[in-house]
């Protein structure tokens, strides 16, 4: 074999050993960019994984925090609820007793009012049982001086004693009233009156008296001029 030949050959052992060289390099090069590659990756997937639970913490914060905040508007507004019916509470309870104070007032008012009329009524009572008492009296008076000027008449044989005997009933029926109107009773006109007509005496007839606020009898001549 030639010079030329061995020098070909030499060449193209050369050339492959240095092209194995260069692959065995980018082999190795190429397995340092998967390893690099994997763990970025796994860089990430850690990347992520905390992002991934950092966000679920804060969406469970953010969710605690939204039921805290219901949870306090919640409880805010029964606060409010309950003050409010408290409020009212208080003021029905104030009307009540304004109401109460109001009508014990008007109580206390209608009671002075009543016991003043009715100390009034015996005050009137006692006056008008005076008065009674003391017409009683002025007519019981006046029949003992009609009864003795009757008796003085028919001492004198005098010719009125038809007028002293008219006196003397009139006396006696005044002290009947003043008697009847102390007891609280009425006198009877109509059956005085009959009794009058039927014995042949003078019809009587009742005359209001201012003293006694009633009726009393009195003859019927007496009225005339």
């Amino acid at each position: 074999m030639d010079k030329k030949h061995l020098f070909t050959l030499g060449l193209v052992l050369v050339f492959a050993l240095v092209g194995c060289q260069n692959k065995e390099a980018e082999l190795a090069r190429i397995s340092e960019l998967e390893e690099a590659i994997e763990a970025k990756e796994k860089a990430l997937a850690e990347q992520e994984r905390q992002a991934k639970e950092e966000a679920k913490k804060a969406s469970l914060a953010l969710e605690a925090k939204r039921l805290a905040e219901e949870k306090a508007a919640k409880e805010a507004a029964e606060k409010e609820a309950r003050l409010q019916e408290l409020a009212q509470i208080k003021s029905r309870e104030d009307a009540a007793k304004k109401q109460a104070e109001a009508v014990k007032m008007e109580a206390e008012k209608e009671a002075a009012r009543l016991k003043a009329e009715k100390d009034a009524i015996a005050q009137e009572a006692a006056r008008i049982e005076a008065i009674r008492e003391r017409e009683a009296a002025e007519a019981a008076e006046k029949l003992r001086a009609a009864q003795v000027a009757l008796q003085e008449a028919r001492a004198q044989g005098r010719e009125d004693v038809a007028a002293a005997r008219v006196r003397a009933r009139q006396a006696a029926i005044e002290e009947m009233e003043a008697r009847a109107a102390a007891q609280g009773r009425m006198a009877m006109t109509e059956v005085v009156s009959e009794e009058c007509i039927s014995s042949g005496g003078t019809a009587y007839s009742p005359v209001f008296s201012p003293k006694t606020n009633m009726n009393r009898l009195q003859p019927s001549y007496l009225l005339k001029d």
